[in-house]
């Protein structure tokens, strides 16, 4: 479905019913990543998927992205579905907009997953990401399936598991060039560290055990400067562990939504 939020046309979905989730998925790739939690968080969940700006089927502005752009797309298509109060579940740049969001409308969010993310551009992002979204831009984004898909996973599920790698393959392959500029320029130009104290909501940071991406020890930093916040370390994943792990995934998120 569409909706026309914050100058936009966004595309999303809503599953199951409950209380509400709403998902934020990595840079390059789409709402579908999410396939792997979907049935089971919609069994006790009201399930909000959608396309952040620039990827999947919701429009590609010319940017660059400021994280507080994208967190108020992400307020202002709760505002259109009428949703006061959601827990989010973001994973890499997907978490860094989560907390974002958590700052700037902490009335809005309930529990928080923060899966594989960092709270401030790595010292080397304005080479790192420009280069990137310069390749992305000369040779389009097929140019970036390699590296990201081995960025994102253990040799071994790429090996073991040829349909889902094909899958986020696709999902990278179709990302917009303009939108992958516009969000490798927000990776750039962020630092949330001085605010994390302002999130008083229930947090769970998930670090993959071999995620090259973001590592450990961001993960560690987050908790660090959050007050109410613990780390769940999933073993033998890499950067998008909620894929890869998505059983062992599923079954912590769950339970931390759910906890008295």
């Amino acid at each position: 479905m569409k909706a026309t939020v914050n100058g936009i046309q966004v595309n999303y979905r809503v599953t199951g019913k409950g209380p509400w989730i709403i998902l934020s998925h990595p840079v390059s790739a789409n709402m579908e990543i999410w396939e792997p939690q979907i049935n089971a968080l919609a069994e006790k969940f009201s399930v909000l998927q959608y396309d952040i700006r620039g990827h999947g089927d919701t429009e590609a502005t010319r940017g660059p992205y400021p994280m507080v752009q994208l967190a108020d797309d992400a307020a202002h298509l709760l505002a259109y579905l009428g949703i006061e109060k959601t827990h989010w579940i973001g994973t890499s740049l997907g978490g860094m907009i989560g907390q974002a969001f958590a700052i700037q409308y902490p009335d809005k969010v309930d529990r928080i997953v923060l899966a594989n993310t960092t709270c401030q551009a790595a010292a080397n992002a304005n080479a790192l990401w420009g280069e990137r979204a310069s390749q992305a831009e000369m040779h389009g984004m097929v140019s970036q399936i390699e590296s990201t898909v081995s960025r994102w996973f253990t040799k071994s599920y790429i090996q073991n598991n040829p349909k889902v790698i094909q899958k986020i393959e696709d999902m990278i392959r179709t990302t917009s060039v303009v939108g992958y500029r516009g969000t490798s320029n927000a990776l750039i130009n962020f630092d949330l560290t001085s605010q994390l104290n302002k999130i008083k909501s229930s947090v769970l940071v998930i670090a993959g055990e071999y995620d090259q991406a973001t590592a450990i020890s961001m993960s560690e930093k987050i908790v660090s400067l959050l007050p109410n916040a613990k780390l769940l370390v999933i073993k033998n994943a890499a950067h998008i562990s909620s894929a890869e792990q998505w059983e062992f995934f599923n079954k912590e998120v769950i339970h931390f939504l759910l906890e008295n």
